[in-house]
This record gives C-alpha cells, sequence and structure tokens, in this order.
C-alpha cells in the first residue's frame, strides 16, 4: 500500500509525516489512536531518505504486513469468540446457549488482553510499520 504524505517535523532519525485518512481506514485507529474524526493522520516513521520539513514523501507497506496486523487485530478476536462458542455450547454445558455465549465472551476477553500484553512485541516490530520509499519533486501538489 502506497501512500503520499507530508513531512511536517523532524525528530531525530524520524520524520513526523501528515497523511490524508484513505477510505480504506474506514474507523480502524491502529494509526491514529482514537482521532476517528480527524482528516489527516500524524505517523512517525524512520527517515531513510533523508527528508526535510515540507517535502512530500511516499510511503510504503507491504500488503501481507497490513493483513497479517488486521489478522492479529480482528481475526484473533473472532476465532477465541468461535472457539469459545463452540467449546461451551458442545464440550463444557452441553448445548447451554446462556453458557456458550458467557463462554464466547470470556474467550474474546482472553484475546484481547492476550493481544495487549503482546502490544510492545508488536509495536517494536518494524514491519507493521510504514517506511519512507522516496521524495516527491516539488512540483507536485502537496498535500491539502
Amino acid at each position: 500500500m502506497k501512500e503520499l504524505g507530508e513531512v511536517i517535523r523532524i525528530e531525530g532519525k524520524n520524520a513526523i509525516v501528515r497523511v490524508n485518512r484513505s477510505s480504506a481506514c474506514g474507523t480502524c485507529t491502529a494509526c491514529s489512536m482514537g482521532m476517528e474524526n480527524k482528516k489527516f493522520i500524524e505517523l512517525t516513521v524512520s527517515n531513510t531518505v533523508n527528508a526535510s520539513e515540507k517535502d512530500i514523501v511516499e510511503l510504503d507497506m507491504e500488503t501481507p504486513n497490513i493483513l497479517l496486523a488486521a489478522f492479529i487485530i480482528y481475526g484473533i478476536p473472532l476465532i477465541s469468540m468461535l472457539f469459545g462458542v463452540m467449546l461451551g455450547y458442545y464440550v463444557l454445558f452441553k448445548e447451554n446457549v446462556l453458557a456458550s455465549v458467557i463462554s464466547a465472551f470470556v474467550f474474546l476477553i482472553i484475546s484481547f488482553v492476550a493481544i495487549r500484553l503482546n502490544e510492545e512485541k508488536i509495536k517494536a516490530s518494524s514491519k507493521f510499520f510504514p517506511t519512507i520509499s522516496r521524495k516527491i519533486p516539488q512540483e507536485y501538489t502537496p498535500i491539502a
């Protein structure tokens, strides 16, 4: 996935890049940390191309990494919840619907806690963050 962004400031070896929220973002808050009503997202990315303030840059993130991040955020809780339903309904409580619903929510909460406990390890992996692939020449229109 490629996006254009404008470098708004430099912090050491990182660049703070302002990017338009795309329709692909939907209501995902992975980048914006809960700023779902904002038109722009500010991302901290490694400044590998020595971009300066006001430069327009192309950000790139590999599609498999986007899919893996989506699976971690959405897939694991969903699978955990379905596992909880099946376990509660067929194994533990022998076709008791209320017990299976409770079991599903217990497994959902466990999956959220597991993801939260591994959040630092996930954040430490650079594959889940976009990188600056190149600077865009100045004759192109800057991000509005």
